[in-house]
């Protein structure tokens, strides 16, 4: 089994211009960080990042998906999904 993917949505990017707004990024599970309000998540050079957690939505995803965000991202010329390639 496959472990599970989390993906939020950006909403505002105010003060961070690396991050693109209705951009989805990869999150990485980080209790530390959300303790003090951030979430971590991965961008396009698949480098891990703490931002503000209310700069972001969380998506959650049905269980059963024709395609997940991660293939989606590995797909050539895709656009809009970041973090979607596993190190």
């Amino acid at each position: 089994m496959s472990k599970k993917q989390e993906f939020a949505i950006c909403l505002a990017n105010e003060g961070f211009d690396d991050l693109e707004v209705w951009k989805v990024y990869r999150v990485l599970p980080d209790s530390k960080a959300g303790g003090v309000g951030c979430i971590r998540v991965i961008d396009e050079s698949e480098e891990d990042y703490l931002y503000p957690a209310d700069r972001f939505a969380v998506v959650y995803l049905p269980k059963y998906c024709p395609i997940t965000f991660t293939e989606m991202a590995a797909k050539p010329g895709s656009q809009g999904v970041a973090g979607g390639h596993q190190k």
